[in-house]
């Protein structure tokens, strides 16, 4: 999803025009959260995954909302400098696992 809204115009403009719609997937991550975490039908098989995928759908959408304003405001360089970071940091703790 941060491919499309990094590379489409069409699709960086329209979340950038509709802003709200990262609070309202905010909000679906927070109820996700509490029905895996608290209740009892959040823990069975099939309830699970539905709840998971609709997790991670939100989740999705807020990293591409945050990285398409990142980069309708700045041109995107951060956004390449973050990503080399976090490779760097994960290639350093792998590393850091496999020599303990």
């Amino acid at each position: 999803m941060c491919f499309a809204s990094y590379y489409s115009p069409g699709f960086l403009t329209f979340q950038v025009d509709n802003y709200w719609l990262m609070y309202v997937c905010f909000a679906i991550l927070l109820v996700t959260e509490i029905v895996i975490f608290c209740c009892p039908a959040g823990r069975q098989h099939p309830t699970n995954l539905i709840l998971l995928l609709v997790f991670t759908l939100g989740e999705a959408y807020i990293v591409s909302f945050i990285t398409s304003v990142v980069a309708y405001a700045q041109g995107g360089a951060i956004v390449i400098i973050a990503a080399c970071m976090t490779l760097c940091n994960v290639l350093i703790y792998k590393q850091l696992l496999l020599c303990a």
